[in-house]
């Protein structure tokens, strides 16, 4: 979620809005995570990505939008520029997708940069 001001300065409100929902469907529930900030920053992903030396820069440069932005379920990766009890260490939104995984669900990812975010959380019920 971006400042006050970076949000009137995009023409948004300057409260933010999170919105959580819920489907069920063919004995499966579908948690719905939404929000209206500036979504993923893929410059800053692919960077944490070169940083992290797992793969070959050469191979992350080519790499699209989608594939960088999945990697924020990768340990090791994260945004945030300072490390806090929630944030920072990189471990988060892997474990979740790893524990949904176990659960037989899954986690996906849609967003549009400088307007939401959104994850769609399904597990079996």
């Amino acid at each position: 979620i971006e400042s006050e001001d970076e949000r009137k300065k995009n023409k948004k409100s300057p409260v933010a809005s999170i919105s959580l929902s819920s489907k069920l469907k063919d004995k499966y529930l579908t948690l719905i995570f939404k929000d209206d900030g500036r979504a993923l920053q893929i410059d800053k992903i692919r960077e944490k990505a070169i940083a992290l030396n797992k793969w070959p820069k050469e191979e992350i440069i080519k790499w699209d939008e989608k594939r960088i932005a999945e990697l924020i379920f990768v340990s090791g990766i994260s945004t945030s520029e300072k490390i806090s009890l929630v944030a920072g260490r990189g471990v988060g939104m892997g474990v979740i997708k790893q524990k949904l995984e176990e659960m037989n669900g899954k986690i996906e990812l849609d967003y549009e940069a400088g307007r939401f975010c959104e994850f769609r959380i399904t597990i079996p019920v």
